[in-house]
């Protein structure tokens, strides 16, 4: 009987594990936890996306760098999160042309922020500037960037953020 719930209860941290970052199967949790580090990132994406870690050394002063991309089969509809440990400057649309709108946000993770939304090429752009984390340690910084994402499903999904 105790070893049936020790199994349970062991099943159950696993499934939490996995439920608190959708998105995230077994290898991708792997590789977020030899991170080392916890990253405030979605508890809510839209169906069908996946994660996608990506660590690497950033060449500004040897800085390490963090993406955390969401995808899904059309590559035409992607978000990413970003770590760094320094301030890389302010967001540019890809489209000079594009006249961006201001849409505020509050998240546990991220606190409150804005990100910026245009349409460019034909589809919804959202960034964020680079937003202070607060805290001790890297990174100190995040933000988020998404293409084919609308406003509305951007704000839902930074508004997860913790």
């Amino acid at each position: 009987m105790n070893r049936l719930a020790l199994m349970m209860v062991t099943v159950g941290i696993a499934s939490v594990g996995s439920a608190i970052y959708p998105g995230f199967d077994t290898a991708t949790t792997g590789n977020l936890k030899k991170l080392n580090t916890v990253l405030p990132l979605p508890t809510w994406i839209p169906d069908g996306f996946r994660a996608h870690v990506h660590d690497e050394v950033f060449n500004v002063n040897g800085q390490r760098y963090i993406t955390v991309e969401y995808r899904q089969q059309n590559i035409a509809k992607s978000f990413s999160m970003q770590f760094a440990s320094v301030h890389l400057g302010t967001p540019i649309f890809a489209d000079e042309r594009a006249r961006p709108t201001r849409v505020p946000f509050t998240s546990k993770g991220l606190g409150k922020s804005h990100f910026m939304t245009a349409t460019v090429r034909g589809l919804p752009e959202c960034q964020t500037p680079w937003i202070s984390l607060k805290r001790e340690g890297s990174p100190k910084y995040g933000s988020f960037v998404s293409l084919g994402i609308q406003a509305d499903v951007a704000k839902r999904i930074l508004q997860s953020v913790k």
